[in-house]
């Protein structure tokens, strides 16, 4: 006998397939996870690296100089490999664990720089209060720089910055969906089983009829 699955039942299983998607991490490649397009084009964030393991965070304001970034990315400009800036002696939040950021509207790209300028992100952290000496005269940084990726981040929650993904709106409410799925599921499994030992009782009670007859 042909039993219809129950709606409960596709229900459970379309809400756990759009928990199983939502719950997926996001592609990764050997720079790190792919970056993410912003739409804003007079806010942008970009990812680099130095000679060194550690990363740092630039915000860049000028629509130029991000569709620089982009098209650096993109592998249009491989000699420009350095960034200078203004340095700033305060934490941002886009930019962990560092103590600096590198002012927006002062950040370019470079070819060439002088060594005078020229540091690793962890000695600059080391060195930090003797940034504007002797060390980074004039509070210039500009590091040997790889971008990596580009960056979105959502608007200041808590009073601090924080990236944006796929499960950023939707975080709160994905354990209860999950516990929701689990529950409606479940539920659904009982009332299939109930129909099945229905209809196999019919089948018996209707055999034993047709044989009596």
């Amino acid at each position: 006998m042909r039993i219809r699955i129950p709606e409960l039942v596709k229900i459970s299983l379309t809400v756990l397939l759009i928990v199983t998607i939502l719950q997926q991490p996001s592609s990764t490649s050997a720079s790190g996870p792919n970056p993410i397009q912003v739409s804003n084009s007079t806010e942008a964030y970009f990812r680099f690296t130095d000679a060194t393991p550690s990363t740092f965070v630039i915000r860049l304001t000028d629509p130029t100089t991000i569709q620089q970034a982009r098209d650096i990315l993109a592998g249009k400009y491989p000699l420009l490999k350095s960034i200078i800036g203004s340095l700033i002696k305060s934490p941002a939040p886009y930019n962990p664990p560092w103590s600096y950021y590198l002012n927006s509207s002062t950040i370019q790209f470079a070819e060439i720089t002088v060594e005078v300028c020229q540091a690793n992100i962890q000695d600059v952290q080391d060195h930090l209060s003797e940034v504007g000496g002797a060390f980074l005269p004039n509070n210039v940084w500009c590091p040997g720089a790889r971008l990596l990726q580009e960056l979105s981040f959502s608007p200041t929650v808590g009073g601090s910055t924080v990236p944006v993904n796929r499960l950023a709106l939707l975080a709160p409410h994905l354990g209860l969906m999950s516990v929701l799925a689990a529950a409606i599921l479940t539920i659904a499994i009982i009332r299939l089983k109930r129909i099945k030992s229905n209809n196999a009782g019919k089948s018996s009670t209707d055999r034993d009829c047709s044989l009596s007859g």
